[in-house]
């Protein structure tokens, strides 16, 4: 997802895709030590939205 998808979303939006793209990194770990996922860079592409999440969420986040 790009960045200006992303900072339209809720906090629970948000938590939800991190939740989704974490499993989803998880499960192209395992098919890649298993020799079955041919497009590597699909866990390249979830690591990145795995940070601008964070980095909305912890912009959202109010500041004390």
């Amino acid at each position: 997802m790009h960045y200006t998808e992303l900072k339209q979303k809720s906090a629970d939006e948000l938590k939800k895709v991190l939740v989704d793209t974490r499993e989803a990194l998880r499960k192209a770990r395992f098919s890649v030590s298993q020799k079955q996922l041919k497009n590597v860079r699909s866990m390249r592409d979830s690591k990145k939205c795995i940070a601008r999440v964070l980095t909305i969420m912890k912009n959202m986040a109010p500041r004390t």
